[in-house]
């Protein structure tokens, strides 16, 4: 009955947006534990808001009203609403990020009052950097550059010891190069092993100093694994940036031991780059070795399956390579789904930390 009656809540909000004073704001506070139990339904609900009525809600939490794991999960539906809105201008999608940013404002100064103890206050900084991170790298798959920059460095200074966020300044040095948007058929090619020296080295899709900014997104991408060793988003960007600057080093960024501690689409994707660096040096045993690893991991992968039939044919197996070929036109994967590979090369976030989040939004 409780999830019927919230279920009832959300959907008056939609038929009466226009409610105000204290009863909007109650509704807001409401909207924030509907979360718990149907995210997706608040977040829709969220979106419809007037930014006063959010507003008044967002006073509830500043006076004392609010619980942290309210402040949280608000946190996040605002994210989420912000993602249903985002678009080719964005600034409905930003009004929401900016109501996240102040619930995370209000979680840090209500600590106090709230007696956190250490791990309370580490807890809150690791989510309040994930959330910075996740909605910077939304802001940035829909071309807003300049607001996702900012973002990430407002995220830097509240959370100087997140990982995610280091991952995504690196990210935009990347962009920054050119080896965004601008390059995203070009990037395509690094798994058949074509090296990039001489597009990076040309003006081509490439702005400024490319290798300067390959660079730097390297040392950022260092400096998360200097804070988490284990962070896998910033070891397979920093393999990513080695193989972009020709650098050997990508065999340590995803070492056989990072491999097997990693997610499954984390060993895909280490598997797929190793591949790539052992293609780029002709080594055709390791390299179909690689990509063999990676489709088994995920046998409906269509990158991966390209893989193999171009590490077969530098092999010199080139019936095989053929017979290969033939099975990737037929993938087993819904036409629907995106390969994790292309979500990887343009610096998405995968959906693996986004439902992290969700997740950790949502507990009581």
């Amino acid at each position: 009955m409780v999830g019927i009656a919230r279920t009832l809540l959300a959907i008056g909000v939609l038929c009466f947006g226009s409610l105000v004073g204290a009863q909007s704001a109650d509704i807001y506070l409401q909207l924030l534990r509907l979360y718990r139990d149907q995210p997706a339904l608040a977040a829709q609900t969220v979106a419809k808001l007037s930014p006063q009525a959010i507003d008044r809600g967002i006073e509830q939490c500043r006076s004392g009203r609010c619980s942290w794991h309210e402040i949280r999960a608000g946190a996040m539906v605002h994210a989420d609403a912000a993602e249903l809105l985002i678009g080719p201008l964005g600034y409905a999608a930003r009004d929401q990020i900016r109501s996240g940013r102040e619930l995370l404002q209000i979680a840090t100064d209500l600590a106090p009052s709230h007696h956190a103890t250490n791990d309370d206050l580490k807890a809150l900084a690791s989510f309040g950097g994930r959330w910075y991170a996740l909605s910077a790298r939304l802001l940035l798959a829909h071309g807003h550059f300049e607001a996702a920059r900012l973002l990430a460095v407002e995220g830097r200074i509240r959370y100087p010891e997140s990982p995610d966020l280091f991952v995504v300044l690196g990210l935009l040095s990347e962009w920054r190069a050119g080896l965004g948007l601008d390059a995203g058929d070009l990037r395509g090619y690094i798994v058949r092993g074509v090296l990039f020296e001489r597009g990076l080295a040309t003006s081509g899709p490439y702005r400024g100093n490319a290798g300067q900014d390959l660079e730097t997104a390297a040392r950022d991408y260092r400096r998360a694994i200097a804070i988490d060793p284990e962070h896998a988003g910033a070891r397979l960007r920093l393999a990513w940036a080695h193989l972009l600057s020709n650098d050997r080093r990508v065999w340590e960024a995803v070492s056989p031991a990072f491999i097997q501690g990693a997610s499954h689409e984390a060993q895909f994707l280490a598997h797929l780059l190793r591949g790539t660096a052992a293609e780029r040096e002709r080594n055709a045993p390791s390299a179909l070795a690689e990509y063999t690893a990676a489709r088994s991991v995920v046998p409906t992968s269509q990158t991966a399956c390209v893989a193999v039939s171009s590490a077969q044919a530098l092999s010199g197996q080139l019936s095989d390579a053929r017979r290969t070929a033939a099975e990737c036109l037929n993938p087993g994967t819904p036409a629907q789904a995106v390969d994790s590979w292309t979500l990887f090369r343009l610096g998405l976030m995968d959906s693996t930390t986004t439902e992290a989040l969700r997740a950790e939004a949502r507990r009581p």
